[in-house]
C-alpha cells in the first residue's frame, strides 16, 4: 500500500514538473528582444521595440531616419511628420489614421508613447516608403528590404501649378501616380499591385477623402486578362468586364456587366491572317447596336474605318493618307452623308515621329495644334 502511494506521489510530481516546464518555455521565448534588420543591418534603439496587439512598435525617429526621411514632432498636437522627397507621412499619437501624401490609411495600431519616446508600427511605416517587410517569429526579427520598394520617382509641375508624381519599383513597373492641386491638396492617386509574374492584379484609386474604389484583375495561364472587377469604396461590386481570347491571344469578345450581372455592352472582334482587326460588332442589353469595318490596302496599311448602324446605314467613317515613306500625313472624318467633319494633318522631321500635328474643323479653321507655338 505504501509502495503504491509512493508511485502515485512520484507520478503526480512528474506531471507537475512537466506542466511547469511546458508553461515556462513560451514565457522565456517571449522575453527574447525584438530586433530590426534594415537590408540586413541591425538598427539600434534607445527604447526596445515592443509588441502591441500583435504589431511591432519601434521608436519613430530611428526608423524614419534609417529610411532616409526627415522627422518633425509637433508637441502641441502630438503629430509626427516625416518627409522624404515628394513623400509626406503624418501620424498622431493615439490615432490609427495615417496620412500618406494627404491620403488617409487606417493602421491596426496607433502610435504610442513609452519612456518619453514615440513608438510607431514598423510594418506600416516601412511599407508606406515602398519597402518589403517580413517577420520571423522564430528569431523575433523584423526584416525590412528597401530594394523591393520604389526605386524611381518622377515629378512634374504644370504651368498652372498642378503637381504630378509617378513612382516605379525595382522592375521599373509603374506602382503609383498622383495629382495635387496648386494648394497641395490631393486630387487623385492610383496605386498598382502585381503578382510574381509581373501581371497587374489590383489598382486602387484615392481622392482627397480617401479610397474611392479599386479594380481586381484576373488572368488565364497565358497571361490574358480574362476578368476585371470594379469595386466601390465600401467594398461592394459596381460591375465587371469579361474577355474571351483565341489561340493567338487576340480578344474575340469583351463584355461589361453592371453590379446585378446585367449586360451593359458587348463587342465581338474578327481578325485577318496578319492579326489586324477587320471588324468589331457592338451590342447592348437591347441587342445589336452597330459594327465597324477596318480596311487595308495591298501593302497592309490601314486606310479606312467605317461604322454602320444596326439598320446597315453608315454612321460615320474616316480615311487615312500616307506619304511616300508610309508615314501618316492626314486623317479625314466624314459623317454618314459624306459631309467632312474635320481632319488632322501630320508633319514629320525625317523619322516616323510627328514633329507637328493639327486639327482643322469643317470650315478649314485650325482648332488645335501641337506643339502649340
Amino acid at each position: 500500500m505504501l509502495k503504491k502511494r509512493s508511485i502515485t506521489i512520484c507520478i503526480t510530481i512528474l506531471i507537475a514538473l512537466l506542466c511547469t516546464a511546458t508553461l515556462t518555455l513560451p514565457v522565456a521565448a517571449s522575453q527574447t528582444p525584438i530586433r530590426v534588420l534594415l537590408d540586413g543591418n541591425p538598427l539600434q534603439f534607445d527604447v526596445q521595440p515592443n509588441t502591441v496587439d500583435g504589431r511591432t512598435m519601434v521608436p519613430m525617429r530611428v526608423i524614419f531616419e534609417a529610411l532616409g526621411a526627415e522627422v518633425q514632432w509637433n508637441e502641441a498636437t502630438s503629430t509626427i511628420t516625416a518627409t522624404r522627397g515628394d513623400l509626406v507621412i503624418q501620424m498622431t499619437i493615439g490615432d490609427r489614421n495615417m496620412r500618406v501624401n494627404g491620403v488617409s490609411r487606417t493602421m491596426d495600431t496607433a502610435p504610442i508613447s513609452i519612456a518619453g519616446r514615440t513608438l510607431v508600427p514598423v510594418r506600416f511605416i516601412s511599407e508606406a516608403f515602398g519597402c518589403e517587410v517580413r517577420w520571423d517569429a522564430n528569431t523575433r526579427i523584423v526584416h525590412i528590404n528597401t530594394t523591393a520598394g520604389t526605386t524611381r520617382t518622377e515629378r512634374y509641375v504644370s504651368d498652372d501649378g498642378w503637381v504630378y508624381i509617378y513612382s516605379y519599383d525595382a522592375n521599373d513597373q509603374w506602382i503609383s501616380e498622383a495629382s495635387y492641386a496648386p494648394d497641395g491638396v490631393l486630387e487623385w492617386r492610383y496605386e498598382y499591385e502585381y503578382n510574381a509574374r509581373g501581371w497587374m492584379t489590383k489598382v486602387t484609386g484615392y481622392d482627397r477623402f480617401g479610397v474611392s474604389g479599386w479594380t481586381i484583375y484576373e488572368y488565364d495561364a497565358n497571361g490574358n486578362n480574362t476578368k476585371s472587377t470594379w469595386y466601390n469604396a465600401n467594398g461592394t461590386i459596381s460591375g465587371w468586364n469579361e474577355r474571351v481570347f483565341n489561340s493567338n491571344g487576340y480578344t474575340t469578345r469583351s463584355s461589361s456587366f453592371d453590379a446585378a450581372g446585367k449586360l451593359e455592352w458587348r463587342t465581338d472582334y474578327e481578325y485577318n491572317a496578319l492579326g489586324y482587326t477587320t471588324r468589331h460588332t457592338d451590342y447592348n442589353d437591347q441587342g445589336l447596336v452597330g459594327w465597324g469595318i477596318n480596311e487595308f490596302d495591298s501593302r497592309d496599311r490601314f486606310i479606312r474605318y467605317t461604322y454602320f448602324n444596326a439598320d446597315g446605314t453608315i454612321d460615320y467613317w474616316n480615311e487615312v493618307e500616307y506619304d511616300n515613306q508610309d508615314r501618316v500625313i492626314r486623317e479625314t472624318y466624314y459623317s454618314g452623308d459624306g459631309t467632312i467633319q474635320g481632319w488632322y494633318v501630320y508633319r514629320h522631321d525625317g523619322d516616323n515621329w510627328y514633329s507637328w500635328q493639327g486639327y482643322y474643323n469643317a470650315n478649314g479653321e485650325l482648332e488645335w495644334q501641337w506643339p502649340e507655338d
